[in-house]
């Protein structure tokens, strides 16, 4: 069967008329998957929701869910005041829910979703929600629990979906993901009937076709999606006070009795989480191209490291990094610049060669 030709504007080359940035972060990958239960300590009622690694925004409305359901169950009735800790995707949904069930909510956390997620030099790492590519494809985690991971994903696929089609965020849409020269995520990861992918040819405009498989899904831009629900929150009276938490000491400071902690990565500190691992992840900030609508995922000659290119806000992220570097407090200039030189290679092998007479 002959493939369909898709003609794609190709990505722009990264250089330094047309970057604006960077940013990192590191991912909050745990062994042993995703910890979603109770925990007692002196007299407090912490509910635990992370280890998501790169999945979070993917798995974020189901899991929130499923931890509030789970309260609900077990103590919902004898409180009336809440804690949450952490202001990520996580956070933010588990405060409006709860907040919609009539509790009052504060949340605490170092930092707050700010207004465009690209780092400053000598400035504090963004909250990692915001760093987060925001692609709905629920992987990048020790998957260890295939029927709650089923549920999470499609129940947090169907609420974004159903936030599209209502038109209730700006931050949510749906996206075009086109796949070359990887292993295609989807038969593993996702619920069956949600997504549906197509093998193609794609023309970059330069008379050369690739093989790639296309699908649709969602991207959740998180320099406007996580403000949406930041404001959401705030306008229902959620109450978010700045806090730095150092030890489990500071967190069980809290007047509340039931805290729900969605730190993430803030777990291996605070909870001694050692199954905690430090996976960073880099991204390059480059000026937007007209009609460049699509998230695109590929691989170097070598398959060594990922090449990616989407939009997010007014600009485009380029690179994705995922490497094992420890709790690292900067970004690494080194990573950055190999995150540039893949893009300017995959450009030079797939969208300035020309062809064959």
């Amino acid at each position: 069967q002959q493939r369909e030709v898709v003609k794609l504007v190709p990505p722009p080359k990264p250089t330094k008329d047309n970057i604006l940035g960077y940013t990192w972060g590191i991912r909050p990958y745990r062994k042993g998957g995703i910890r979603l239960e109770r925990e007692d300590i002196c007299g407090k009622i912490i509910y635990h929701n992370y280890g998501h690694g790169g999945a979070g925004v993917s798995l974020a409305y189901g899991a929130a869910k499923k931890i509030v359901d789970k309260f609900l169950m077990e103590v919902g009735s004898k409180v009336k005041t809440v804690a949450i800790i952490g202001s990520g995707y996580m956070g933010l949904f588990q405060g409006l829910m709860l907040k919609d069930l009539g509790y009052n909510v504060n949340i605490y956390a170092s930092q707050f979703p700010v207004k465009l997620g690209i780092y400053k030099e000598g400035g504090l790492p963004m909250i990692t929600s915001q760093v987060a590519g925001g692609l709905w494809m629920p992987y990048g985690y020790d998957l260890t629990n295939k029927a709650l991971h089923d549920s999470m994903a499609k129940e947090t696929f169907l609420y974004y979906k159903q936030c599209i089609d209502k038109k209730i965020y700006k931050g949510l849409s749906y996206s075009k993901t086109v796949i070359m020269d990887i292993k295609n995520p989807v038969p593993e990861f996702v619920p069956d009937g949600l997504i549906q992918t197509k093998l193609v040819k794609v023309d970059f405009g330069n008379g050369v076709l690739h093989d790639a498989e296309i699908y649709n899904t969602i991207l959740m831009d998180g320099d406007v999606f996580l403000n949406e629900l930041y404001e959401e929150a705030k306008a229902k009276s959620v109450v978010f006070i700045e806090k730095k938490f150092n030890t489990l000491d500071d967190v069980l400071s809290l007047s509340e009795d039931v805290i729900f902690n969605c730190t993430g990565n803030g777990s291996h500190k605070l909870f001694n989480d050692k199954n905690m691992i430090p996976i960073s992840g880099h991204l390059i900030y480059v000026k937007k191209v007209p009609g460049f609508d699509y998230f695109l995922s590929s691989t170097t000659a070598d398959g060594s490291w990922r090449v990616t290119t989407y939009p997010q806000g007014n600009k485009l992220a380029m690179g994705l990094s995922y490497e094992e570097k420890g709790w690292i407090e900067k970004p690494d200039p080194k990573t950055i610049q190999t995150l540039i030189n893949n893009m300017i290679d995959f450009i030079h092998r797939k969208v300035e060669i020309k062809p064959k007479l």
